[in-house]
C-alpha cells in the first residue's frame, strides 16, 4: 500500500515547540490513532544544531516510553538537498512518517500527491486560532487545506552596544532615522569601529533585508476586495528601503561587508568591530 505523510497526533503534540513538522503513517491509518505496537516511526529532521537534535532525541525516547513497543528513528540532514530527498522518497513510495520542512515545502509537496491534510490535528490543538497570526495559512496551507503545522518562528531584533551610543551622546534608536544617525555617529574606520553590518553570502542574508521591507509596508501579496490573493509590490517603498540600506551600509559598515556571511558578522559584533545588526535573539543568550 502506498505510504503517505500523515500526522501522528500524540507525537506531534509533544514536539510542537521544537520545529515545523508534518508527518505520516500507512495510508489507511487514522491520523489521531496511537502508533501500533511493534511499529517504527521514522523522522527526517533538518534541525542540525546540537541542542535541537538532542532535544528531539529526548522527546523521541519519551514517546517510546509512553508507547511500549514503538521505536522512533531519527535521521538528521542538512537543509541543503533535503527537499529533493523528500520528493524522491515520495516518488519511491517510502517517505518518512514525520519531517521538518521549510516555508513553501508543504505546498510544493502537496502537489505531488504524497502527503495528506492535517485538519484533524489542527482541530486537536485548538483550531486555526491557536496559531500565531497567519503562520498556519502561510506555512502549511494550500487552497484552503492545511498540510503542515507551523511549530516555531524565529523573531529578529535590532541589537546594539549601549556603551558606544553613550560615547556619542545618543539614545537607543527608535526609528530608521535614529538608527542611521547612530550608526554613522559611532563609525570610525581609524579605530576599526562600524555602526552596522548585514550578511550577504548565505541564505540568512535575506532575512534582515526582508524585515526592513516589511517594516516599510512592502509585501508580495495582499487580498483584494473579494478576498482573493493578488500580487502587490509597492515599488516606491521597496526602492526607498534599498536606498536606506545602501546609505546605512555605505557609510556605517566595514568595506568588505558584501563578502561576509552570518557567522562572520556575528563575530564582528562580538569582537567590538560592529555596533549593531538585525539578528535572532538566540545570538545574545
Amino acid at each position: 500500500m502506498k505510504k503517505y505523510f500523515r500526522l501522528l497526533v500524540s507525537l506531534i503534540l509533544m514536539i510542537s515547540l521544537t520545529g515545523m513538522l508534518f508527518a505520516g503513517g500507512e495510508g489507511e491509518k487514522e491520523a489521531g490513532s496511537s502508533a501500533a505496537k511493534g511499529q517504527t516511526l521514522t523522522i527526517w529532521s533538518t534541525l542540525t544544531q546540537e541542542s535541537r537534535a538532542t532535544e528531539l532525541e529526548n522527546i523521541a525516547r519519551m514517546y517510546e516510553q509512553a508507547n511500549p513497543g514503538v521505536k522512533v528513528e531519527i535521521t538528521v540532514m542538512p537543509w541543503s538537498g533535503a527537499f529533493d530527498k523528500m520528493i524522491a522518497a515520495i516518488m519511491a513510495g517510502n517517505p518518512p512518517d514525520i519531517a521538518t520542512v521549510g516555508q513553501g515545502w508543504p505546498q510544493s509537496l502537496a502537489g505531488s500527491g504524497g502527503i495528506v491534510t492535517v485538519e484533524d490535528v489542527v482541530a486537536k490543538v485548538g483550531g486555526p486560532d491557536a496559531f500565531l497570526g497567519t503562520s498556519l495559512s502561510v506555512l502549511g496551507s494550500l487552497e484552503g487545506e492545511n498540510y503542515a503545522l507551523p511549530l516555531y518562528v524565529t523573531p529578529h531584533v535590532i541589537m546594539y552596544r549601549k556603551s558606544w551610543l553613550k560615547e556619542v551622546g545618543m539614545e537607543a534608536p527608535k526609528t530608521w532615522d535614529d538608527l542611521l544617525a547612530a550608526c554613522k555617529a559611532v563609525t570610525d574606520p581609524a579605530k576599526n569601529r562600524y555602526g552596522f553590518a548585514l550578511p550577504f553570502t548565505d541564505i540568512h542574508g535575506g532575512k534582515p533585508i526582508w524585515g526592513f521591507l516589511l517594516s516599510n509596508n512592502v509585501t508580495i501579496f495582499k487580498k483584494d476586495a473579494k478576498g482573493e490573493w493578488q500580487l502587490d509590490i509597492d515599488r516606491k517603498a521597496a526602492v526607498e528601503t534599498y536606498e536606506y540600506l545602501y546609505d546605512l551600509l555605505k557609510n556605517a559598515a566595514p568595506s568588505g561587508v558584501v563578502s561576509y556571511d552570518t557567522k562572520e558578522i556575528r563575530e564582528l559584533l562580538a569582537k567590538g568591530v560592529v555596533m549593531s545588526r538585525l539578528d535572532t535573539r538566540r545570538f545574545i543568550r
